[in-house]
């Protein structure tokens, strides 16, 4: 098989389906921050597209889920130390 081959039509509809899951899935992770505000809805969207860019891109969830943690814990060290 070339290097160079041109996308399948299964190919072409994977990635767009994957597209469309992951950009769905980020929209309605935003959605769910919503009682927190416009901005946290869209800093939640961005990051749920982060992450689901880290699930394609490794093919597992574990990257998703540290970076999700990691985050909260340093929201959490930040209003602990703010008293």
């Amino acid at each position: 098989m070339p290097i160079s081959a041109a996308p399948t039509r299964t190919g072409r509809r994977r990635w767009v389906a994957t597209r469309a899951t992951n950009s769905s899935s980020s929209i309605v992770f935003g959605l769910w921050h919503s009682p927190y505000g416009a901005s946290s809805v869209l800093s939640t969207t961005a990051s749920g597209l982060a992450y689901g860019l880290l699930a394609v891109s490794s093919r597992s969830l574990v990257p998703g889920v540290l970076a999700h943690g990691l985050y909260d814990s340093g929201w959490a060290v930040t209003v602990l130390l703010q008293g």
